[in-house]
């Protein structure tokens, strides 16, 4: 190494140390600086070790550059785009001495990465509620109807309220002393409710001619239950 070389470095490590309190050397050749954003966040603290390691014909060529985390982390992406920028600084530099330069590239690029971070914390919820308000208003909406979609509608709406019925039915016939269970026999074969429910089975088939195939879409809740009496039996 020149004494040219050596001289730069010596003026430059001078006045480092009059701007820096925190400035300190791992060797002869390698000066470490604290680093953190130009405005650090208490919540989110970012805070890193800028190690800046001379080169025989620095500052004409750029210096080793080393990020180490202190407080905070950083990705591998962006410790590799920060290292980046920092070189990119260097360059434009070069025949001048420059770690002054590089350790305000470096605070200028973490509070970026904060920045980033907090956008992309904003757009993550902005996009959950978009998707809650988008499924609140397709339950709102209804669903979508056709044959296919109806049929399975209609036989699980019977379904259920046949085995409703048939619960019930068991529940009666249950209640019931043995010679009550003997009359009921005798006087029909009256089936148990699972009786009922099983035969009821083979009733429930799909009657897709009740809907238009170009139907759109349909409310549930304006079909009647089938255990509710209709308008005309109760006027009756």
């Amino acid at each position: 190494m020149s004494d040219q070389y050596l001289e730069q470095r010596k003026e430059e490590i001078e006045v480092l140390q009059s701007i820096f309190e925190d400035l300190s050397f791992e060797s002869d050749e390698q000066v470490i600086l604290r680093t953190e954003p130009e405005e650090p966040s208490p919540s989110n603290p970012l805070t890193v070790n800028l190690k800046i390691k001379y080169t025989e014909k620095y500052p004409d060529e750029l210096p080793d550059i080393e990020i180490e985390p202190v407080e905070g982390e950083l990705s591998e992406l962006e410790l590799e785009s920060t290292i980046e920028k920092l070189k990119e600084a260097g360059r434009e530099s070069l025949g001048m001495a420059m770690i002054f330069t590089l350790s305000l590239a470096l605070q200028q690029e973490l509070a970026q990465i904060l920045s980033d971070r907090a956008a992309e914390v904003m757009r993550l919820e902005k996009e959950e509620i978009k998707q809650a308000e988008e499924a609140e208003a397709a339950r709102k909406k209804g669903t979508p109807i056709n044959k296919e979609t109806f049929s399975i509608w209609r036989a699980k709406f019977h379904e259920q309220n046949q085995l409703k019925k048939a619960k019930e039915e068991e529940e009666r016939y249950k209640s019931l002393t043995p010679k009550e269970r003997e009359e009921r026999k005798k006087s029909g074969n009256k089936l148990t409710g699972r009786q009922l429910f099983e035969s009821n089975q083979a009733l429930i088939t799909p009657d897709n001619s009740l809907i238009d195939a170009d139907a759109e879409e349909f409310d549930l809740s304006q079909f009647p239950k089938e255990d509710e009496p209709s308008t005309a039996e109760n006027e009756g």
